[in-house]
């Protein structure tokens, strides 16, 4: 039997991607470059966020071009999951 994974999105402080981790989540996720999202971050900022944590996973969710996804990947060092 598969071993159930716990992912909490829309995250938008580091504190709370540190206590998400910290409180056993397996996955943390942002929102990327989504204009009509309260919790949109750009990618700099999602950089930002992420920086120093170590499971880096990009699972995009909306339909949006390639090479946005390939940027977001390049600059945050992210490894493609489905």
């Amino acid at each position: 039997m598969d071993e159930t994974k716990v992912k909490l999105c829309g995250q938008t402080r580091r504190e709370d991607i540190a206590f998400s981790f910290a409180s056993g989540a397996d996955f943390c996720g942002v929102v990327i470059e989504v204009p009509s999202s309260p919790r949109t971050r750009s990618i700099e900022q999602a950089a930002e966020l992420f920086a120093g944590f170590k499971r880096t996973y990009l699972r995009p969710h909306r339909r949006r071009s390639m090479a946005l996804y390939e940027a977001i990947a390049k600059r945050l060092s992210l490894v493609f999951s489905n």
